[in-house]
């Protein structure tokens, strides 16, 4: 009863969390700010709400003004312009169970309360920007500051109801939300694991070779973070994109630690060439579960109905 839509993620900006521990109990009414529960989605869908509230500081908001949504979304003055189309409230509740499912489930309640949740989540049926030629870039989700907003609030959410759909929805996603998590603090990735890999030396081309691109498994180098394993072409380490080294390499290694299952990733952590990349490997993985209380590897391997 779900929809499944992936466009493009955008996590704007630097990110500030802004987020206050508060004890609630009952109707809120907060001055200056969003009154909960707010009118038009189902009972149950109000009642999870106000309990994210009350529970971790957080807003899950449906009624809001495109302003308040879009405030400190950036966009390129004079060349885009950024669009929001709020949903129907009728389908709040299939949203809040989706995210759930792809999201909220994985992260303990330690963690949500410093900072796993930002403080206003905007759900939407539609964002997207309008560049001068009228051209139009659709998103799923936009972060910026202390504020996401997630699109699919209408009814084709209710077309995401196999497993390889919902999968699909929590690999994106968790890649996005691990970017907002290092932007605003909430992670810090350890030096360690950019410790060894050599992120000077230019690349050689062409990278499709697969004596060449043994080198870059040597260097501890993963693919790119999405539909390409050993052999592909299509590897993020061309020339083009060596300024990014390091956050490329970080890119990799977190979308297959919370997305690739085991039998994907045996090739990686089994085979004796590829030392460097089981030590990187290993450190994201201790560091998660010692941190946060996070196993990426549930993450990774769970199953949907």
């Amino acid at each position: 009863m779900k929809r499944f839509l992936f466009i493009a993620i955008c996590f704007l900006g630097t990110f500030v969390s802004c987020k206050e521990e508060r004890n609630v109990t009952g109707t809120l009414d907060i001055v200056e700010d969003y009154v909960l529960p707010q009118k038009g989605a189902s009972t149950a869908a109000n009642e999870f709400i106000l309990n994210i509230y009350k529970t971790y500081g957080s807003y899950f908001l449906y009624d809001y003004t495109s302003e308040d949504a879009l405030w400190n979304i950036t966009s390129t003055s004079g060349v885009t312009t950024s669009m929001i189309v709020k949903g129907d409230p009728l389908y709040v509740e299939p949203m809040l169970n989706l995210l759930n499912d792809v999201w909220l489930r994985y992260f303990p309640e330690e963690f949500l309360k410093k900072g796993g949740i930002p403080y206003r989540v905007y759900l939407a049926d539609s964002l997207y920007d309008v560049m001068t030629n009228g051209r139009k870039t659709l998103y799923t989700y936009k972060a910026s500051g202390s504020s996401l907003i997630v699109t699919g609030l209408n009814e084709k959410l209710l077309t995401i109801n196999d497993a390889e759909k919902k999968k699909a929805w929590k690999d994106a996603f968790i890649d996005a939300m691990w970017r907002y998590y290092v932007s605003v603090g909430v992670l810090e990735i350890p030096n360690d694991f950019y410790e060894g890999t050599d992120y000077t030396t230019t690349p050689e081309e062409p990278l499709s070779e697969q004596e060449n691109l043994l080198k870059y498994r040597q260097r501890g180098f993963l693919p790119r973070n999405y539909n390409a394993f050993s052999g592909d072409p299509n590897e993020w380490y061309s020339k083009w994109t060596w300024t990014s080294a390091k956050s490329n390499d970080l890119n990799s290694y977190m979308y297959h630690l919370f997305s690739r299952t085991d039998e994907e990733m045996e090739e990686y952590l089994s085979n004796p060439d590829y030392v460097l990349i089981q030590k990187k490997w290993f450190i994201l993985l201790d560091y998660f579960k010692d941190c946060c209380n996070v196993d990426p590897r549930k993450v990774a391997n769970a199953k949907f109905e």
